[in-house]
């Protein structure tokens, strides 16, 4: 695959702490933007089928839910 130069503005402190980042995981900046770009893309590609998307939300959020399964659960087996 040809690379292409891309001049992109990132303040020094974000510099910094990237390159000492690549350092502790013995990768260039390059190669670890290079990775990154490619999980961003990657999320795009395996999409949340529409069937369950039609699903979220039905449930309620919280702690209540996990609580009256067990519940349930004790019910039904004792």
């Amino acid at each position: 695959m040809k690379n292409h130069h891309v001049s992109v503005s990132i303040a020094s402190k974000e510099i910094k702490s990237l390159e000492q980042y690549a350092r502790g995981y013995r990768v260039t900046p390059s190669e670890l933007i290079h990775e990154y770009a490619g999980r961003l893309l990657q999320k795009k590609r395996f999409a949340i089928d529409p069937r369950v998307k039609r699903m979220i939300g039905i449930l309620p959020r919280g702690g209540e839910v996990r609580k009256e399964y067990h519940e349930y659960l004790l019910r039904k087996h004792t």
